[in-house]
């Protein structure tokens, strides 16, 4: 049977429009099923969910890199592949793949990929994922980035979200940038290490507080060449 993943029911349930959608801090909070959040006129909200882009922020970094095909893990509704498609990707492969969305190229969890090739992609691309994948599949996921491709542009949050799913959280993989460090060199040799913004989750709050105008929240972007064979 194939691997769908551990967290793939919050995803499936999310874009099927399912089970009970909370967004937003302790103040204001949007709580229901997507006929609530309907009957509220939030429902555009919910359907938001996976058009974000986190990638778009680094298209630049992305493009300076040169990639002759790449592959984007947690893709959502492929935005960004799309994007690039329009640029420097124009004529050459970028595909999307996501576990649940079915704006996205394949439908897979990031670490069981058996539709790729060793070393298919110049570049594997992933914004603001892994934080989303069970601690116990994130080694899995690495090792699968490694398999499929040569290279490796990651952004992780390091920050909490009070979003959840049938009181599920989708940011299941909280942790500090030494630990993702640690993990990722297992796999990659690392020649970017950096965090991107300065926003923190207020645990009281219910939500990430931000310092300034165009501030995010806190992720780690880790960039390298992959290590296995």
């Amino acid at each position: 049977m194939f691997d769908k993943g551990l967290e793939e029911w919050k995803y499936r349930k999310i874009y099927q429009k399912e089970g009970i959608l909370s967004k937003g801090s302790h103040k204001d909070k949007v709580q229901g099923t997507y006929d609530q959040w309907e009957k509220l006129g939030k429902a555009g909200k919910w359907e938001k969910y996976g058009h974000s882009n986190e990638g778009r922020e680094h298209y630049d970094e992305v493009i300076s890199l040169k990639p002759e095909s790449l592959l984007d893990v947690g893709c959502g509704w492929n935005e960004f592949c799309i994007s690039l498609k329009r640029g420097i990707m124009k004529g050459k492969k970028c595909v999307g793949v996501d576990i649940a969305c079915p704006g996205s190229d394949f439908i897979a969890p990031a670490h069981n990929m058996p539709m790729f090739k060793n070393k298919e992609f110049d570049l594997v691309t992933s914004f603001d994922c892994i934080e989303h994948i069970p601690e116990e599949e994130v080694e899995v996921a690495f090792k699968e980035f490694a398999r499929v491709g040569k290279r490796v542009f990651l952004k992780i949050c390091l920050e909490n979200s009070p979003t959840t799913i049938d009181n599920s959280p989708v940011h299941v993989c909280i942790r500090p940038k030494d630990w993702w460090i640690s993990k990722a060199e297992e796999y990659f040799s690392l020649d970017k290490i950096y965090v991107h913004g300065t926003a923190k989750f207020d645990p009281v709050q219910g939500k990430v507080i931000y310092n300034f105008a165009g501030d995010r929240a806190r992720s780690l972007v880790l960039e390298g060449y992959s290590i296995n064979e």
